[in-house]
Formats: C-alpha cells, sequence, structure tokens
C-alpha cells in the first residue's frame, strides 16, 4: 500500500517516486516504510536506460537499501535487457550485500514462437534462498541460473512455455550440486 508519482520529466526522461508500507500487496507487518525512486532515460524507442534506488525501513534494526541500473533494447523480433542489482542489508553489527546481474533475451523465431533465455550470476549466497518456493536455492553459496525455453503462443491470450531452469553453485567447499527444473508454463490472460 502507497502512494506513487510519476510522469515525464521531458520527451527523453521519464521518473517515478513511491512511499509505500513495504509490505508488497500484503497487509502493514511493521511500522518501517519504503520509499523508491526510479529515472529512465528514453532516447529513441528501440532503447531504455534505468536507474532505480528504494530504501526500506524493518524490524529489527534490518534496513535495507536497493540500486539498480537497467538498459534495454528492442526492435520488431528481438528483446534485450541487462541489469545490475545491489541489496544492501543492514543486520545487528554487520552490513551485508547482496549482488546480483541478470542478462536476458527474447527472440521471435516464427509468427507465433519465441526463444527465451535468461542468465543471473549471484555473486553472494542469498541468506534465505532456500525459502524461495518455486527455485530453492542454497543460502551458503553463489550462484548462477540460466533458464531457456519456447514461447508459443496458442492463442490471443494464451501461450504455451516448455521451459527448463540450471541453478549451478560456486563460494563454499565442499560445492553444492546442481539443479535442473524442467517446467511447462501455462500463460493466460483474461
Amino acid at each position: 500500500f502507497g502512494v506513487a508519482l510519476k510522469g515525464n520529466l521531458s520527451s527523453q526522461f521519464k521518473y517515478h517516486t513511491m512511499v509505500s508500507n513495504g509490505s508488497g500487496t500484503g497487509g502493514e507487518t511493521n511500522a518501517g516504510k519504503r520509499a523508491s525512486f526510479s529515472l529512465g532515460y528514453y532516447p529513441n524507442k528501440a532503447f531504455l536506460v534505468e536507474g532505480y534506488v528504494d530504501t526500506e525501513g524493518r524490524p529489527g534494526n534490518e534496513d535495507r537499501q536497493t540500486y539498480q541500473a537497467f538498459t534495454a533494447f528492442k526492435n520488431s523480433k528481438t528483446r534485450l535487457g541487462v541489469m545490475a542489482t545491489r541489496v544492501t542489508r543492514e543486520l545487528p553489527n554487520l552490513e551485508d550485500n547482496f549482488d546480483i546481474v541478470s542478462v536476458f533475451a527474447v527472440h521471435k523465431v516464427a509468427a507465433k514462437m519465441h526463444v527465451l533465455s535468461r542468465y543471473d550470476r549471484m555473486f553472494d549466497p542469498n541468506p534465505v534462498g532456500e525459502k524461495i518456493a518455486y527455485l530453492p536455492f542454497n543460502a551458503k553459496a553463489s550462484s548462477n541460473f540460466v533458464l531457456l525455453g519456447l514461447d508459443y503462443q496458442a492463442g490471443k491470450n494464451l501461450s504455451l512455455i516448455p521451459n527448463v531452469e540450471y541453478v549451478t553453485y560456486a563460494g563454499v567447499t565442499p560445492r553444492p550440486g546442481s539443479d535442473l527444473m524442467p517446467r511447462f508454463t501455462v500463460y493466460f490472460t483474461f
């Protein structure tokens, strides 16, 4: 829950700022709030560069700040994006950083078919990685995540997306085993 303000500073610069409860779409969970700001540069219809920052007051002196840079390119067949993110977590008597870089691409190979790919490099272990319900990560190792798939548009509002996700780990001994997860996603919009 929050209040946002967004608009254009010029034909090429757009902003979005928000103050919220920091609980996402759920109800209030603490007295802390989140403030965020993004500024996007759109030099033309094919290219975007955006910077983002937020700060969130959390219970138990465990505040968080996020810093993110994003750039994207698109044309009639291809969409490419690169995102670099640092999350700084303030823990009692410690400041911890979580750094990640993501690269993703979508390429049209037929009238109703796209190839999807994504690569994430998590330079630091995700301390809550084991709590991610749809794909748990080892909480003590840095990781590489790869997603490959096909998006078949079976109807105007229906996509069938067979895909595979692969995770490898590094940075600890003994190194955790890799994870391979085949998936089949059905995406429908009303």
